[in-house]
């Protein structure tokens, strides 16, 4: 525990994404929290969002700062990553993300300037923190 604390205080002051890997029940979140705790960030919301329990038609809306209509026209609204402006967010199961989605997603994330994603904050976007319980090079 005490080396996972160690690189918790390692990674917590760069500005980057963090995938904590991890069995399911073992505490991601925790870990989590406490890299957005000791980062500069700590002031700003932590938002959290399971990526396993939302339907795939809805995920990008919960994500991005777009709902769908009633006349099937995109309007703004609050997604996650506008609530965890200039804070955390932490997307846990990520891996359930479905590949449909996942290349836009993968977008966002490195420049955000993919046009399902330009009412994010991208100027001061947070960088995703993500949990997996599955091993990446099984995925």
């Amino acid at each position: 525990m005490k080396l996972v604390l160690r690189e918790v205080e390692t990674v917590a002051p760069a500005d980057s994404t963090v995938l904590i890997y991890g069995e399911t029940g073992t505490g991601k979140e925790l870990i989590a929290r406490a890299v957005h705790n000791l980062s500069s960030r700590k002031s700003n919301a932590f938002v959290k969002l399971n990526c396993a329990a939302i339907p795939t038609g809805l995920l990008e809306s919960e994500l991005s700062a777009m709902k769908r209509g009633v006349h099937g026209r995109d309007q703004p609204a609050s997604g996650r990553f506008e609530l965890a402006h200039r804070g955390t967010i932490f997307l846990d199961e990520v891996g359930e993300i479905p590949w449909s989605f996942s290349r836009s997603f993968c977008a966002f994330c490195k420049s955000a300037s993919s046009s399902a994603w330009q009412h994010a904050h991208s100027p001061d976007r947070c960088p995703p923190h993500c949990g997996k319980n599955r091993d990446l090079k099984q995925w």
